[in-house]
């Protein structure tokens, strides 16, 4: 009893507060006065069809009032549920320090990456780069150019490091298969041309470095498959899980799924990533007679080991085609 005593002072309140609830009382009353003035209407007024119809029109008012108070509480159950899922979700987001969740694209990163802060001056600021090619970060080495132009410009104390993956690894050619199939040739495959390009890239970023005082550009090639792409900011973690799952309907494609996440460098997530980064980067010294069997190569390693490869696939004669650039290097070497 008290129950319904409760549920009936509880309704009166909506009535009172609430606008839906308002009409839904408003079309009760209505029906009942429609179908109570038609029954004694009926016996002076005729004709008596007429009356049939104005009762089934309260009868209708009443069947709305009541679908609409039915249809009140079900949409605030929903709406309850809906806002708590909500909550819960943007509760965990602050937990952890999640700024973003941005789509594979990369006209979003390229839009975030220039509202990155300024590094704090007077401190030396890293900003770290895990990928499997330059190109897994943005388009083109324009775009990276474009990542690093303020602390360029500005000659600010940052160093850029970079880890890509071997291209003569065994990670390399698992997801050279992954991607484009166990059939591919993997000298003539997309992602080793890209690893090779990502490799020029660099260097060029390193000659246009070498004028500078305090920016400083490292690079190195690891024989690990990265488990996520990264970038990491002195203020934000950019961070995308790697995944092999790329085939479709039987056909290998480079499709990207994994959605990118932002997190602030107070997160826990930062550390962590933070972490990783430095326990591979640290194989530099350790190469690959550390019990991990995890290394790390210098960029001028690989590059002149590029070269030795690209010398014996250039046909006799050729030599003249190669860049001007390239030859001074080269020559440079060979010295």
């Amino acid at each position: 009893m008290r129950n319904l005593r409760d549920w009936f002072f509880e309704l009166q309140r909506k009535i009172g507060t609430q606008r839906r609830y308002q009409v839904a009382f408003g079309l009760c009353l209505l029906g009942m006065f429609i179908i109570a003035a038609s029954v004694v209407l009926d016996e002076h007024i005729g004709p008596h069809l007429i009356w049939i119809v104005i009762s089934e029109l309260g009868i209708a008012c009443l069947i709305a009032a009541i679908a609409e108070f039915i249809l009140l509480e079900h949409a605030k159950k929903i709406f309850l549920d809906e806002v708590r899922q909500d909550n819960n979700i943007v509760r965990h987001c602050l937990e952890h320090k999640l700024l973003d969740v941005m789509p594979p694209s990369r006209e979003k990163l390229n839009l975030s990456l220039q509202d990155i802060k300024p590094t704090v001056k007077g401190e030396r600021s890293e900003v770290r780069v895990i990928a499997f090619t330059l190109q897994d970060i943005l388009p083109d080495d324009t775009c990276l150019r474009e990542l690093v132009k303020r602390q360029m410009d500005k000659d600010e104390k940052v160093t850029l490091k970079l880890l890509l993956v071997d291209p003569t690894s065994p990670a390399a050619k698992m997801r050279v298969i992954a991607e484009e199939g166990p059939q591919i040739n993997f000298s003539g495959s997309r992602l080793r041309s890209l690893l090779l390009l990502s490799i020029d890239a660099i260097q060029k970023l390193r000659k246009t470095a070498r004028d500078l005082k305090k920016f400083k550009i490292e690079a190195g090639f690891c024989n690990v498959l990265p488990s996520f792409y990264m970038i990491s900011t002195p203020n934000d973690l950019f961070i995308e899980p790697y995944h092999l799952g790329y085939e479709r309907d039987g056909h290998p494609a480079p499709v990207r799924r994994a959605p990118l996440l932002r997190f602030s460098s107070k997160s826990e997530m930062y550390e962590s990533a933070k972490l990783h980064f430095q326990y591979l980067w640290n194989h530099f010294e350790h190469g690959s007679t550390s019990a991990s069997q995890i290394y790390v190569k210098d960029i001028d390693e690989v590059d002149r080991r590029k070269a030795r490869r690209t010398s014996k696939t250039v046909p006799p004669g050729a030599e003249g085609n190669l860049a001007p650039e390239r030859r001074q290097q080269e020559g440079s070497r060979a010295a």
